[in-house]
């Protein structure tokens, strides 16, 4: 499942961020099993669309 384009653009636009930068994030859970959240490095467009629910 995806969310949905213009759902993405509003969100980028309401966060003021370029979708299209590039970014990592680090899971700071210590107990955690994956050192990344998600599959790092992605834009901010491909981390709204594929792995988080905005709805």
């Amino acid at each position: 499942p995806s969310n949905d384009a213009a759902l993405v653009n509003r969100v980028g636009e309401l966060l003021d961020v370029n979708l299209d930068e590039i970014i990592s994030l680090l899971n700071v859970d210590e107990d955690a099993q994956k050192k990344y959240p998600f599959p790092c490095p992605c834009s901010y467009r491909t981390a709204l669309t594929y792995y988080l629910d905005l709805t």
